[in-house]
């Protein structure tokens, strides 16, 4: 510990010096070096994580292959770029026996001469696509592992799977994996699967997320356009299916038009909270519960399938007045009825699917997407 201590002394000794330079982009550049070189050798002494730095789809086919077995916790920063294969059933599929944590994160951009130095909050940056013939993304804990999964802050697209999650199939079941999932400012778009869930299929018997992603255009054969999320848990009283803020808008199901729900699957054992989120023009209905009891809480929704624990703040909007239908810009207008009509009793998150803060008022907004203009913010003021 006293060389962690000694190292950890050693940025603030470099930074007193910053004074006795220039400021030139060479000087600048070299003290940067210096202090990546020491957080990477800080992070290296205190935990075990890995980071890969990707930008081409045969280094995050690499990257996923080696997070898979290294016997550490993971992260897989992909820049900004669309990224597909030419061959497969999964364009990427990540797979582990392991229980260690793993993080995929888009829209990472290099910085002077460093790759993967910065993020830009915006998931329409980083693309995985299916190429429409094969899944976008496949992510596998094998039973008895319990390693977390974190997907944040890409696109997944144009994905076809003949079973289950066109655009991502996390853990295909989750049967005896425990590790929790969190799927977070992820965009399924144009995803379609001959089976169920369109966009995702997502299943654990951990504790199970999503929140702040944009479901659009996905379609599936038989049912769930949208989405399937599994939460497994030995007590039905136990909330570990959360799903939240998510902008749900024109997914589709069944075969010649035999659609019972284009939205949302949600099912297991464990209760589920299904809050805040927006749905707008899906085929059938926007949720069906399945298994477990679950909360509906403070929603646009059109219609359901089964019978909630608890129906509360809900609203059935037809028109929620998002910013440009037509232009697929799905933020919402000053005078949305969805804005601060969300569940005020969740984490949002800091930011939402387009990066700005979240709760721009006294309360959320409903859907993926907080309205940023205020009135007044300043005594008198026009809208800005």
């Amino acid at each position: 510990m006293a060389a962690v201590a000694a190292l950890l002394r050693v940025p603030m000794q470099i930074g007193a010096q910053l004074s006795r330079y220039s400021g030139t982009t060479m000087q600048f550049a070299h003290l940067l070096r210096i202090g990546l070189a020491l957080s990477l050798l800080i992070s290296a002494t205190v935990g075990r994580t890995a980071t890969f730095c990707v930008d081409s789809p045969t280094e995050l086919t690499t990257a996923f292959n080696a997070a898979g077995s290294n016997n550490e916790d993971d992260v897989v920063r992909i820049k900004t770029g669309t990224y597909a294969t030419s061959a497969g059933s999964n364009a990427f599929h990540y797979a582990t026996n392991q229980s260690f944590a793993i993080t995929v994160q888009g829209g990472w951009e290099a910085f002077l001469q460093f790759d993967c130095f910065r993020r830009i909050d915006d998931p329409t940056a980083t693309i995985l696509s299916g190429s429409n013939v094969r899944r976008a993304l496949q992510m596998s804990g094998n039973p008895g592992t319990s390693g977390t999964m974190v997907i944040e802050n890409l696109t997944l697209r144009d994905g076809h799977a003949v079973e289950h999650g066109g655009g991502l199939r996390q853990q295909g079941g989750g049967a005896g994996f425990t590790g929790n999932v969190r799927v977070e400012r992820v965009y399924f778009r144009n995803n379609v699967s001959e089976s169920l869930g369109g966009g995702a299929s997502i299943a654990s018997e951990g504790i199970v997320e999503l929140r702040n992603n944009l479901f659009l255009g996905n379609h599936a054969d038989s049912n769930h356009g949208a989405a399937v999320i599994t939460a497994l848990f030995a007590s039905a009283s136990s909330v570990r299916n959360f799903i939240g803020n998510n902008t749900v808008v024109a997914n589709t199901c069944g075969v010649g038009g035999n659609c019972q729900t284009g939205g949302f699957l949600v099912f297991g054992t464990a209760r589920a909270s299904v809050y805040s989120n927006a749905f707008f023009a899906n085929d059938g209905n926007d949720v069906q519960f399945g298994g477990a009891s679950a909360d509906l809480l403070f929603n646009n929704i059109h219609q359901f399938f089964g019978t909630p624990v608890n129906n509360i703040g809900n609203i059935d909007v037809a028109d929620p007045l998002f910013a440009n239908v037509l232009a697929l810009d799905f933020r919402l207008r000053f005078e949305s009825p969805l804005r601060n009509a969300g569940f005020p009793g969740t984490d949002p998150g800091e930011v939402d699917f387009a990066g700005a803060p979240r709760i721009n008022d006294d309360r959320i907004d409903i859907g993926a997407f907080e309205n940023s203009e205020v009135l007044f913010k300043n005594s008198f003021q026009t809208l800005q």
